[in-house]
């Protein structure tokens, strides 16, 4: 059985281009927004969150949405990895001092997302 991955992704592009490419190793889920992705992880177990970090128009960002997962002692250890367009130096150390797990950078490319999220997947059985 395929894991579970959560996209949080407002694009509706960049959706479109990560199902595509992890569609091979899991079984994606896809939300445009931070509540939507709250109400999402209470009703679901998933193995992993794709998360983007600027959610467009919406009040809750990435981050907000990763700081409420966390607080949750269910969802503490689930891997989140950061999906942005923000690639400085200061923005990648941020980003690991808030408790993402690991970091994809826009644009998104097939062989670093997919390198990237199998080290977090459960291995099949």
């Amino acid at each position: 059985m395929l894991a579970k991955v959560l996209i949080v992704e407002d694009n509706p592009i960049n959706v479109i281009v990560l199902k595509k490419f992890i569609e091979s190793v899991c079984t994606p889920d896809t939300v445009t927004s931070g509540q939507k992705a709250l109400e999402m992880l209470e009703k679901n177990k998933y193995d992993l969150v794709l998360m983007d970090i600027n959610l467009g128009s919406e009040q809750m960002t990435g981050l907000d949405v990763l700081q409420k997962l966390r607080e949750n002692p269910a969802l503490k250890e689930l891997p989140v990895i950061a999906v942005t367009a923000y690639s400085g130096d200061e923005a990648v150390q941020g980003f690991f001092s808030d408790k993402f797990t690991d970091l994809v950078v826009k644009p998104i490319d097939k062989e670093k997302i997919l390198s990237v999220i199998t080290k977090y997947l459960p291995k099949p059985a």
